[in-house]
């Protein structure tokens, strides 16, 4: 349906409505750039590479936030050294080997319903499983461990679905 064919008050009601869109789309644009800008003028001065490359002592009354970074990657990589091999390595079983459909329907819609749940709850769950009932500390291993439970459904998915868009030719070649 073009332009032509629709009343006067339509097309009017339609841009209107397609102006009111690129308002509020500009605004909240608008809106973002304000806060990224401010955030970025009132914290540039306060950044120094004492604070980036120090450590928070209130003895020696430093601040420093590169063991917050450290622990931040420590988590990240203990996280991708488990989720990769078993996300992937369960995906491609799902996609290419399993033989109980009704299986892997149920795995993939706990894993849809996972993927759905806030990350304070996962959170949460993994202080409270991986802390208080295996007796780990609250560390890099448990942070480590409640991330993987948290990309996991994640990893799965993303990959299945890369899979299912491979062609029958492909995979008839890859036996050759």
């Amino acid at each position: 349906m073009n332009g032509q064919t629709l009343s006067l008050r339509r097309r009017v009601y339609n841009r209107g409505m397609r102006a009111l869109v690129w308002l509020c789309a500009g605004l909240t644009c608008a809106l973002l750039v304000f806060l990224i800008g401010y955030i970025f003028c009132r914290g540039i001065p306060g950044l120094t590479w004492e604070l980036l490359s120090g450590q928070t002592s209130y003895i020696k009354n430093t601040i420093g936030i590169l063991p917050n970074i450290l622990n931040t990657l420590y988590i990240i990589l203990v996280a991708m050294v488990i989720v990769l091999p078993l996300g992937v390595g369960a995906a491609i079983y799902l996609t290419e080997y399993a033989e109980n459909r009704r299986l892997v329907s149920l795995i993939e819609f706990a894993a849809e319903t996972l993927t759905g749940i806030p990350s304070i709850i996962f959170g949460l769950v993994g202080m409270l499983f991986f802390v208080q009932k295996m007796n780990l500390q609250a560390g890099v291993l448990a942070g480590g461990l409640t991330l993987v439970v948290m990309i996991l459904p994640t990893i799965l998915r993303t990959t299945q679905e890369s899979l299912k868009t491979v062609p029958q030719s492909y995979r008839e070649g890859a036996l050759g």
